[in-house]
């Protein structure tokens, strides 16, 4: 396996959780399902990291992303595993559980209602961050924060339009 490979593997993983991560998010952090103390490890606005005890889960992201090759399967769930460890995830119990990286709802909710993934990054976190501190935590230029706010604001501007267009 290469690392390109595992690279393009992450990818379609990443594609598969932004547009289902909120219904696994619900139910591992739902009060009924032992809530959100046993299952969630950690989260921020963008992320949250659980550990997952049906394999079921891991096995239908995979499936769905293309992923069918074993070995690239099980890397996929040890970077997902490092990023776990990494958050705080207890050693013992990753022992006998596994753990998936998901988008937050807020996340999922902004893609599918037409904004990038990246647009959707910045626009959680633009609400309590300036674009400076924004480019710093995702790695960007201020410049490229810049250009994905005017975006999203062009996008929110067509969206009212067309709002107002089919209700008249």
């Amino acid at each position: 396996m290469t690392e390109d490979k595992l690279v393009e593997a992450l990818e379609a993983v990443d594609e598969v959780l932004l547009q289902g991560s909120d219904v696994i998010y619900e139910h591992y952090t739902k009060e009924a399902d032992g809530g959100r103390d046993e299952w969630l490890v950690d989260e921020d606005e963008q992320t949250a990291v659980l550990y997952v005890h049906y394999s079921d889960e891991w096995e239908s992201v995979l499936e769905n992303a293309g992923v069918l090759d074993e070995p690239l399967r099980y890397a996929v769930k040890e970077v997902h595993h490092a990023e776990a460890k990494n958050r705080g995830a207890d050693h013992n119990v990753l022992g006998s559980v596994d753990a998936m990286v998901v988008w937050q709802p807020a996340i999922t909710r902004l893609t599918s209602a037409g904004l990038s993934k990246q647009e959707a990054r910045v626009a959680v976190l633009r609400q309590d961050r300036t674009q400076e501190e924004i480019a710093k935590e995702l790695g960007l230029s201020v410049g490229s924060v810049k250009s994905y706010c005017h975006r999203i604001d062009e996008k929110k501007r067509d969206a009212r339009k067309l709002l107002e267009l089919t209700e008249n």
